[in-house]
């Protein structure tokens, strides 16, 4: 069983991908939330099969750096259902 969300950055950044629909660049996160530790957020989300973090290299020439993005794994079920789910044991 996946282990709640608990953190309040860990709501923000599922809040805000939930909004959205594909990938969004980790940039545009912190342009959006603010200043945070939102790569680390997304690595422990992504650890326990919340959203998965994808590494695109960009479309222009030459090639320049990776861009991180990250992917809201499935959508999450009715608050009912996540409470039963992310529900301390």
């Amino acid at each position: 069983p996946a282990t709640p969300p608990t953190a309040p950055n860990e709501r923000a950044l599922l809040n805000y991908l939930r909004e959205r629909r594909g990938p969004i660049k980790l940039t545009a996160v912190r342009k959006a939330l603010g200043a945070g530790p939102w790569a680390r957020v997304a690595r422990s989300l992504a650890e326990r099969g919340v959203i998965d973090i994808e590494h695109e290299a960009p479309d222009v020439e030459p090639p320049q750096r990776t861009r991180q993005v990250i992917v809201l794994t499935r959508e999450l079920p009715s608050l009912q259902e996540r409470r039963r789910i992310f529900g301390r044991a």
